[in-house]
């Protein structure tokens, strides 16, 4: 396995794998992450834009030319009410090909942007996760990440 920078080529294969997990995420939480009908052409367009942004950072974790996983890591300016000491670095968008492979694929791209960030001198990094996607989250707490907030929702529609 090979984890590198993720490449415009390789956003067919992001999209298949952010489908895959808004179909997942939808049944966890069905108002909150119900999935837009046209979210495959959005991301289409919106991936090659933000990995275009110099201060994003785009990786990769293939095999044989599959890709396994990738992640997108973007600058968050912190609430002003906060004195974060560094950059705040979201990763949103953060998939694998399927579930086992958040201990192999999933595991060397969390430890490339912690490399990554480290070097930059970023103060933190925060990833998004649903409370229900178990093998994300045994990764994440593995990685050391702790949680720091959680989106309660009430839905008022059926």
């Amino acid at each position: 396995m090979t984890v590198r920078e993720a490449t415009l080529a390789d956003v067919p294969a992001m999209v298949d794998l952010l489908e895959r997990r808004r179909a997942a995420y939808q049944h966890y939480q069905p108002v909150f992450w119900k999935k837009a009908a046209d979210s495959a052409e959005m991301s289409k367009a919106f991936l090659p834009f933000v990995m275009g942004k110099p201060e994003t950072v785009a990786l990769a974790a293939d095999q044989d030319g599959a890709l396994l996983g990738f992640l997108i890591a973007t600058p968050t300016p912190a609430p002003p009410v906060y004195d974060v000491p560094g950059p705040t670095y979201t990763v949103d968008d953060f998939a694998v090909a399927a579930p086992e492979h958040w201990a192999s694929a999933g595991q060397a791209l969390l430890s490339r942007i912690e490399a990554v960030g480290r070097q930059r001198g970023w103060a933190q990094i925060v990833v998004v996760s649903a409370l229900r996607d178990l093998e994300k989250s045994a990764l994440l707490e593995s990685g050391g990440l702790t949680i720091a907030s959680t989106w309660w929702t009430l839905p008022l529609t059926t």
